[in-house]
């Protein structure tokens, strides 16, 4: 690996820890503040790693605002539509898909954030 392929890496990293941090305070605050569906119950992450075809319990975050609509999730043909705030059984490969979709929004964002080398606050 190049030493330009492994800072970017090193920085996409970086970046992705603080957008987590921030994640995980604002997810404190809302539990703190009593809102509900802010509790999870598993990390979509874990619950990829087995068998594509078993059924998987997951709960998407909702609020009021940006994260308030289903989630509409295609594979091959197939598509599944995921209500936000109330824990759902879904096909494994269907959560992959979600993580990964993730996953790029957070990298998106990330980029988005860095200014002038330097991670910038939004509200």
């Amino acid at each position: 690996m190049s030493n330009t392929t492994k800072s970017k890496k090193d920085t996409l990293e970086a970046k992705l820890e603080a957008l987590a941090k921030e994640y995980k305070e604002k997810l404190a605050a809302l539990e703190a503040a009593g809102v509900e569906g802010a509790k999870k119950t598993k990390n979509i992450r874990d619950i990829t790693k087995e068998k594509p075809g078993d059924y998987v319990e997951v709960r998407l975050f909702k609020d009021g605002e940006r994260y308030r609509d289903d989630v509409l999730v295609g594979i091959n043909g197939y598509m599944c539509r995921i209500k936000r705030g109330v824990p759902v059984k879904i096909k494994r490969s269907f959560a992959r898909i979600i993580a990964q979709s993730e996953d790029s929004i957070a990298q998106v964002n990330a980029d988005f954030l860095m200014k002038d080398g330097k991670m910038e606050r939004y509200c």
